[in-house]
């Protein structure tokens, strides 16, 4: 006789926990601690726009004043990010070179073509 066999569902999930919800990580409380980091520096910066720098406590300016040179620090070390200036120089040079390219390849073609008919005028007066 063979072994009886049942089909069954096994969860292991934890109870009352929402399907695609997933448990804080320890690595989660650095990331909402870096959050907290830069929603604490805009309120900074809002208060600074508004009520000026006497406004802020020496902890709120030396924590806003920590967030602006640590973004800076990441923008000089970015090279992916580029200004708009930047991308309209890089995109006027290029449209000029091709234009000139262009242009160049014209003139030599032109001429190239020119030899090449002046050559086979003098090859085919000499026969």
């Amino acid at each position: 006789m063979g072994a009886i066999v049942e089909d069954f569902l096994k969860h292991h999930g934890v109870l009352g926990m929402k399907w695609g919800h997933h448990r804080a990580s320890s690595s989660s409380s650095s990331s909402s601690e870096s959050s907290e980091d830069a929603k604490n520096a805009s309120a900074a910066k809002e208060k600074l726009k508004s009520s000026g720098i006497s406004s802020l406590s020496n902890k709120e300016l030396k924590d806003l004043t920590q967030r602006m040179q640590l973004e800076k620090q990441y923008k000089d070390l970015d090279n992916s990010t580029v200004s708009k200036g930047e991308k309209m120089a890089k995109d006027f040079v290029a449209a000029q070179g091709k234009q000139l390219a262009g242009q160049l390849a014209q003139k030599y073609a032109t001429k190239g073509i020119e030899l090449g008919v002046k050559a086979a005028i003098k090859a085919a007066t000499k026969e």
